[in-house]
């Protein structure tokens, strides 16, 4: 039951009737080949590097660098909205929403169910 692949028969005659026949020997083969190598152009072992390119390189790196975290930071921290902006937000406020003007004031206990607004927010 446990043949060794050794030991297959049908196997060994499969192998024996469908080998591939080896290509017929060449003795210049290795001379030609290694001739060919030789007139191949070589490179330069040492690569002459520019070090402007470097510099330069470097230099756009950094200012990537600085302007993406100037984004961030300024996205992370806006500015507080100055006097000019804070009055102009409020005329138009007072423009667009005539209702919130003209309430009647408000009980004492109405008021505590009121929602205040965060001045943070604007």
């Amino acid at each position: 039951m446990n043949n060794l692949p050794d030991e297959d028969a049908k196997l060994i005659d499969f192998l024996c009737h469908n080998r591939s026949i080896a290509p017929p020997e060449l003795p210049e083969l290795e001379d030609r080949l290694m001739l060919q190598i030789d007139l191949l152009p070589t490179e330069k072992a040492e690569k002459v590097s520019n070090p402007w390119r470097r510099y330069l390189m470097g230099g756009i790196g950094l200012i990537i660098a600085a302007s993406v975290s100037t984004t961030i930071f300024q996205m992370m921290n806006p500015p507080e909205p100055s006097i000019a902006e804070l009055n102009q937000l409020n005329l138009f406020l007072e423009a667009y929403l005539p209702d919130l003007s003209n309430q009647p004031e408000l009980d004492t206990g109405d008021r505590e169910n009121l929602v205040e607004l965060d001045p943070d927010l604007f």
